[in-house]
């Protein structure tokens, strides 16, 4: 005879509750005392229940499939998406590259090709990225 038996146990805090009002004025639960809050009345009450199930409902459960890992699935990456990820890589690298040749100093006549590197680098950035 496989049983499942449950149990039910409620047990309520005998500590003091206050209903309080958040900024927004949405309503909430403290056991610590708010200045806008009111003392709710608690009583201490413990329940047991006790319920065997039937054969029949001992045989649902066991057909119900059991609950999904709540744990996110690491998925794999396409080839296309990896790919994208180390262009992406790159362009950045480039663009700090560039972004340190210029700190460092540059001849004049350069300071047009560095302007539309940079430029070439932040749309290409903009659009793997």
């Amino acid at each position: 005879m496989n049983q499942i038996i449950l149990y039910l146990l409620f047990v309520a805090p005998a500590a003091p509750i206050y209903q309080c009002e958040g900024l927004r004025g949405e309503p909430y639960f403290s056991d610590r005392y708010c200045p806008k809050g009111q003392r709710i009345k608690t009583q201490t009450i413990s329940i047991i229940e006790h319920a065997a199930l039937t054969k029949e409902e001992t045989e649902q459960l066991a057909r119900l499939k059991p609950p999904r890992s709540t744990k996110p699935r690491r998925l794999r990456k396409s080839a296309r998406d990896r790919q994208v990820d180390v262009t992406c890589h790159s362009t950045r690298q480039n663009l700090r590259d560039l972004r340190e040749k210029r700190r460092k100093g540059y001849n004049v006549k350069d300071s047009n090709e560095l302007e539309q590197q940079e430029r070439q680098l932040k749309k290409e950035r903009r659009r793997l990225c």
